[in-house]
């Protein structure tokens, strides 16, 4: 039923005085409908078509209404589940898409990335939240496949870097010169969890890692 409908059905206008919210309910609607039918003009009543299409209406905002409660029990649930099963990354190292390293109490996470051909010469460039260039480091004859670099947590001129999380990006050149293409990953030992809006967030350190991005549980595996 539109709102021009109702304003031509006698005192209903009244009824709706106090109603000011745009979006109607089915409760709305059906007392709407009783009072429509209690004004009618005897001498000129509601088509029985008309009545009958109004109720086919109050039936589909009804069923609307009903799926619309068993899908917010539905995303309740599964985010209760998410939640719960997150608890137990905790505690855990966590391989998950990314590209940041953190250097805490004097430790460096590793660097996991994956080449999707051999290459003859890998280049690791860390940079610091300044997009300043701290490190490069250079790998040789890398197969396909996962590798990890374990950074000293110095700059080029071997003065220990500070506390921070640093940003890095992995550049791959294959035997016939051709770029490798190459995908970074972060690793970090997961603290605590948040969460907000629905979305779950791991948090490691200073770096906060979204849940859905989590590739592997795991102890990180270094080769280089």
């Amino acid at each position: 039923m539109t709102v021009s409908e109702i304003n031509n059905v006698g005192s209903v206008g009244e009824s709706l005085a106090t109603a000011t919210n745009s979006t109607m309910g089915k409760d709305d609607f059906l007392n709407l409908l009783v009072t429509q039918l209690k004004n009618q003009d005897p001498m000129d009543p509601m088509e029985s078509a008309e009545f009958a299409a109004q109720l086919a209406q109050f039936s589909s905002l009804e069923q609307l209404t009903n799926m619309n409660s068993s899908m917010d029990r539905l995303i309740s649930q599964q985010a209760t589940t998410i939640n719960t099963q997150a608890m137990d990354f905790i505690g855990q190292y966590v391989k998950a898409e990314g590209n940041t390293v953190e250097v805490k109490d004097g430790t460096v996470s590793t660097i996991p990335f994956e080449l999707a051909g051999s290459a003859v010469e890998t280049v690791v460039y860390i940079f610091d939240e300044n997009d300043g260039l701290v490190k490069t480091v250079s790998l040789d004859n890398l197969k396909s496949g996962d590798h990890s670099l374990t950074w000293d947590g110095k700059d080029e001129s071997g003065t220990k870097v500070e506390e921070a999380v640093y940003r890095f990006e992995v550049v791959a050149m294959g035997p016939t010169g051709d770029q490798v293409p190459a995908k970074a990953y972060t690793s970090a030992f997961v603290e605590r969890i948040t969460m907000n809006d629905g979305a779950t967030t791991l948090i490691a350190g200073k770096q906060e890692i979204p849940l859905d991005s989590v590739v592997q549980v795991g102890e990180p595996e270094t080769d280089e």
